[in-house]
């Protein structure tokens, strides 16, 4: 499958908190920690034996023929994956912002759940016995933890020895591959890790495979002919397991990829930004917002579109006086239809001592943050995972800039005119690559978008919103 495809499906996944995550050595490395076969070349060489592929009986070996082998790979473990100045990458960020409660890892290092911030993370077995705090996400160090090196699986006796000794986590790693939708990052395609998950999704899912995914990185030019071949072949294999595989060039796209999966798993909801067309030169993000009225037309077309979203499940943010317009009449006729639902449109205003002015209607819920502008675009953006863009002036063009840099949706209404028209254009000289909830974008809808016809313009407008939620 693509890129598109993955964040599209699992994002689904992520939505109905089915998704789970599984973490490999591969998203540690570029923190500064070695691979599987880095920690074991120093246990290899004391051995004086050739390169095997076999890491946990590579572990095996040492601990069998060396006097307190166990002791010495414990040390090792401890002294590799310590605690420094390492920190959480770009990609364990990224993962941490997801809507997600559990997450798997093989993992000794302790950058996921430093990511994550307050969690659970249960390293033994015994932990899953007693109670955890229904609030807190879940970190489960199947092969155990740094902080506890005697923790650590390694050897292959310690992965043969798995399911009588830690029983509560093979077993409830088991209901969770047949109950839940695993995205599998950071794992190579010959990973013993990954291969031990993999025979049990195999054997457990082979009536009604569940849905997984990962993200793998394709061999690279020098490699074997037969190595691409293997390759195909194991993709082949995750397949018929219910495994869809994501294939890259550079373990960098696993980051862009999570990227654009943070964007569509934000909440459901969209954003209404704009303000009457302005030339207006940017402020410092201390000034208020123009209070230039809302032009007659801007203002038809506002009321259009809130008409017209009332009839979908789609709910509102936004702190402009257009926002407002939008915002209102779509609780308008939805009480009018007796459908109203108080969470279906949320303004954002400035926390200041002054009475408030308009928009402040009792429609709705009103959420007070931040003094400055700039801060409530922040929270806008934060809390949609698309806008729609009305007229606009510089206040308007920065935050199309903002969403562009979190991967939001943005439809632009060019009927509207200012910001809205400038970045209609722009969007359709690269129409063709553009895309929306994650499909490609209707070339008739999107020029419908510019008029002359209002109505098809609204229409337009909110097809494509619809589209950009991935409410399709």
């Amino acid at each position: 499958m693509n890129q598109n495809e993955l964040v599209t499906q699992y994002g689904r996944h992520v939505d109905a908190r089915t998704a789970t995550v599984f973490v490999g050595a591969g998203l540690s490395i570029p923190a500064g920690y070695p691979s599987w076969s880095d920690l074991l070349e120093p246990l290899r060489l004391k051995l004086g034996i050739e390169p095997i592929d076999d890491l946990p009986q590579l572990a095996q070996y040492y601990e069998d023929d060396i006097e307190d082998g166990k002791v010495h790979i414990q040390s090792l473990v401890a002294e590799n994956f310590a605690d420094d100045d390492r920190q959480p990458t770009l990609a364990h960020q990224l993962l941490s912002q997801l809507p997600i409660d559990e997450f798997w890892t093989t993992n000794y290092d302790t950058l996921l759940e430093r990511a994550i911030g307050a969690a659970a993370v249960i390293i033994e077995d015994s932990q899953l016995a007693a109670p955890i705090d229904p609030g807190l996400r879940r970190v489960y160090k199947m092969h155990g933890s740094v902080t506890k090196p005697e923790s650590v699986v390694l050897t292959r006796d310690d992965y043969d020895r798995y399911p009588d000794q830690r029983t509560r986590f093979w077993h409830l790693l088991r209901a969770q591959v047949l109950t839940t939708n695993f995205l599998f990052l950071g794992f190579g395609f010959s990973d013993p890790n990954l291969e031990l998950v993999f025979k049990l999704v195999r054997l457990r899912t082979a009536d009604i495979p569940r849905e997984h995914f990962t993200i793998m990185k394709r061999p690279v030019d020098h490699e074997s002919e037969s190595d691409r071949r293997l390759f195909e072949l194991r993709i082949k294999e995750l397949g018929r397991a219910g495994v869809r595989v994501v294939v890259v060039d550079s373990y960098d796209e696993i980051a862009l990829i999570l990227g654009k999966l943070v964007a569509r798993c934000r909440p459901p909801q969209l954003m209404i930004s704009g303000s009457p067309p302005s030339d207006r030169p940017p402020s410092d993000g201390e000034e208020p917002y123009p209070t230039t009225p809302v032009p007659g037309d801007l203002e038809a077309i506002a009321i259009a579109i809130g008409t017209r979203l009332a009839s979908t499940s789609i709910a509102l943010v936004g702190g402009s006086e257009v926002a407002g317009i939008v915002g209102y009449q779509m609780m308008r006729t939805l009480e009018a239809a007796d459908r109203y639902e108080v969470r279906r449109f949320t303004l954002l205003r400035r926390q200041r001592d002054e009475p408030l002015d308009p928009p402040n209607q009792r429609l709705g819920r009103v959420f007070f943050t931040g003094d400055v502008p700039n801060d409530l675009r922040s929270a806008a953006l934060g809390e949609v995972r698309a806008l729609i863009v009305l007229g606009g002036g510089v206040g308007t063009q920065q935050e199309i800039d903002q969403a562009l840099e979190i991967g939001l949706g943005i439809v632009p209404v060019a009927i509207t005119g200012g910001t809205a028209a400038r970045y209609w254009e722009q969007m359709r000289e690269r129409l063709d690559s553009e895309l929306l909830g994650g499909l490609p974008i209707d070339s008739s809808v999107f020029e419908a978008l510019a008029g002359p016809k209002a109505d098809r313009a609204v229409d337009a407008a909110v097809r494509l919103a619809t589209q950009a939620l991935y409410l399709d």
